[in-house]
């Protein structure tokens, strides 16, 4: 999904920790190369009407339905003021 020079996905914390001990590996320039290439207003837009008209002639976008991972996440509870 993403160039090893550019970058790294995961939902996992240690991985992403360990990442950035290796941050000096990925390429600014390249990054922003890669940014600039698949992620500019007007492919977005296009990407975007794709799915509008996916949705308003019936069609599901996703095999199963989207849900919340919360596996190995522990919520947290804010006070309010009152």
């Amino acid at each position: 999904m993403i160039p090893t020079p550019i970058g790294i996905l995961s939902n996992s914390i240690s991985t992403l920790a360990e990442s950035l001990k290796n941050a000096s590996l990925f390429s600014p320039k390249l990054l922003n190369e890669y940014a600039v290439t698949n992620f500019n207003s007007h492919l977005m837009a296009k990407r975007y009407v794709n799915l509008y008209e996916k949705v308003m002639n019936g069609e599901n976008l996703h095999s199963t339905s989207p849900y919340l991972n919360t596996e190995g996440i522990t919520p947290k509870r804010f006070k309010l003021d009152s």
